[in-house]
């Protein structure tokens, strides 16, 4: 009975020791959960910044397009004019710049 008493205690020591590391484990991993909370956190923010840089250099790069193509309709056209109306007048370099 003595046998006995001593297996059990030392199965009982075992236990306890195995409960005590799976106690720290389990802290270790609610602080690892936590620092990956937060990292998410902050990784959501970033990407909400992101998300708003984006479209706010979508609508400006939509704002020069349209601001652009008025200018550059103009100097097509006035292209357009001096190489139909003037082309003849010009040497081979004037007329080779007309044609882009």
């Amino acid at each position: 009975m003595n046998e006995s008493y001593e297996e059990i205690q030392c199965i009982n020591e075992e236990l306890t020791a195995s409960n005590e590391e799976i106690r720290c484990i389990n802290e270790e991993l609610t602080a690892s959960n936590e620092e990956i909370r937060c990292i998410n956190e902050e990784l959501t923010g970033h990407n909400e910044e992101i998300e708003r840089i984006n479209k706010e250099l979508d609508n400006y790069a939509h704002v020069i397009s349209h601001d652009l193509k008025g200018p550059l309709t103009s100097i097509i056209g006035f292209t357009e004019v001096l190489n139909g109306k003037y082309a003849n007048l010009l040497d081979e370099d004037g007329q080779h710049i007309l044609r882009g």
